[in-house]
C-alpha cells in the first residue's frame, strides 16, 4: 500500500502514528496495546516510501486497470480533531484522522495515465477497513471487478 502521490507527507506521521497507537485506534479492536509487529510493520512502511519515488507506468501495451480503495472514516470517529494537539497543518494527519469528504483520485491518475481507474468506498479508517465487518464490503465492490467467471 502506498500512499496517494497528494499525501507524500507520509514520511512526517510518526507522530499520528504513536498517538494513534497509545489511544488504541489502530484496529487493534481487542486490545489497547498496539503489537510490536504493528508498530515494526509501520516504522519499515515509513522507511521504504522515504526511499522511493514512483514514477509514471507508461508502457506500449495497455495499462493495467487500477482501483482505489478509500476509507470512509477518519481515525477519530466523534473526536475533534483540533483537540488531539496534532499538527493539522501536515496533509497526513489531516488525512487520517479526518472524516472523508473527496473520494477523487488525489495523484493517482498522475502515476497511471490513460488507464482506467475505478474508485470504491469502505466503511471504516484506514486501520479498520480491513477487519471484519468492514472487510466485507471489499468483497463486494472488488471481487465482481477483478475475477471473470
Amino acid at each position: 500500500m502506498y500512499p496517494a502521490p497528494r499525501y507524500r507527507s507520509l514520511l512526517d506521521c510518526s507522530h499520528l502514528f504513536y498517538y494513534l497507537s497509545a489511544k488504541g485506534l489502530l484496529g487493534n479492536r481487542s486490545s489497547r496495546k498496539t503489537p510490536d509487529w504493528f508498530v515494526n510493520h509501520f516504522q519499515s512502511t515509513i522507511d521504504a516510501v522515504a526511499k522511493y519515488m514512483p514514477t509514471s507506468m507508461r508502457g506500449n501495451g495497455k495499462l493495467p486497470e487500477v482501483y482505489i480503495i478509500w476509507a470512509e472514516e477518519g481515525a477519530l470517529p466523534n473526536i475533534d480533531a483540533v483537540d488531539t494537539g496534532l499538527d493539522l497543518s501536515v496533509d497526513i494527519t489531516r488525512f487520517m484522522l479526518e472524516d472523508k469528504k473527496d473520494f477523487g483520485l488525489h495523484g493517482w491518475d498522475k502515476l497511471f495515465p490513460g488507464a482506467t481507474v475505478a474508485i470504491t468506498k469502505v466503511p471504516g479508517n484506514h486501520f479498520t477497513m480491513v477487519h471484519p465487518p468492514n472487510v466485507s464490503h471489499h468483497c463486494a465492490n472488488i471481487v465482481p471487478s477483478v475475477c471473470v467467471c
